[in-house]
């Protein structure tokens, strides 16, 4: 019985000479294979003339590279996917990227974290077990069946811990009299924060935080319900609830 090491060598002697008996970048042949011989295939680098790819199984791995084969219609094509910037998000996060090309195309990824929509659309939340660093392969295929491959970095680190909005305690004013108070919010992540609210007596400023405004007649009464919320850039949010009275 072959060893898991001998099963890969052989498997990556396969695709090689597949890859190069069939003359053009078939990666989907490349998982197929890795089905085949129960194993678990990723790319690990994409260059413009070369594809790195991690074979394992059990406790073994093996990389190898594979040429980028470049055909006489592949030069004379001009259908590409745009680049895409290393990207990062946090366990927990929604992600959210749109893959884009030089004309209308379908789409497919070639990573385990997520599935790209055809229109190359990628929406997902990671889950504790994403938590690591990706090299992410997406290929495009336009209508007349051109393709192209684009691959960019995505970490996905811990969880967004969000902000903290210090206490706003019950308060009670007088119809006339000013009222000026700075909501305190603070970040682990050091993110900028954007503030709101809930009621219709006055509009928290978004980016410093502070409420100012003068009651008049019609607002006198007790509100109980009073929200201010700060948002950081990763949607993290925390609430504060207090009892705002206003007198004669």
């Amino acid at each position: 019985m072959s060893s898991p090491l001998a099963t890969l060598t052989a498997m990556a002697t396969k695709i090689t000479h597949d890859w190069s008996k069939l003359g053009k970048n078939c990666i989907n042949c490349v998982h197929d294979t890795a089905l085949e011989y129960d194993a678990e295939v990723n790319v690990i680098v994409f260059k413009e003339n070369y594809y790195l790819y991690k074979l394992a199984k059990h406790d073994e791995e093996y990389m190898f590279a594979l040429p980028v084969i470049k055909t006489e219609r592949d030069k004379k094509e001009t259908f590409r996917l745009d680049a895409v910037e290393d990207q990062e998000t946090n366990i927990g996060d929604r992600f959210e990227y749109t893959v884009t090309a030089s004309r209308k195309a379908t789409y497919k990824d070639f990573t385990p974290i997520f599935d790209i929509s055809s229109d190359g659309r990628i929406d997902f939340v990671p889950i504790a077990d994403d938590l690591g660093e990706y090299v992410v392969l997406i290929e495009g295929t336009d209508e007349e069946g051109n393709r192209d491959t684009v691959s960019f970095n995505l970490n996905i680190t811990g969880f967004n811990s969000g902000p903290k909005i210090g206490p706003i305690y019950d308060t009670e004013i007088k119809v006339g009299e000013r009222w000026s108070y700075q909501v305190v919010a603070s970040d682990s992540e050091e993110e900028d924060l954007i503030f709101s609210d809930n009621t219709e007596l006055f509009d928290i400023d978004a980016i410093t935080g502070v409420i100012d405004f003068t009651p008049a007649e019609e607002d006198v009464g007790v509100h109980n319900i009073i929200i201010s919320t700060a948002y950081d850039m990763r949607g993290g949010h925390d609430e504060e609830q207090y009892k705002l009275t206003i007198t004669k």
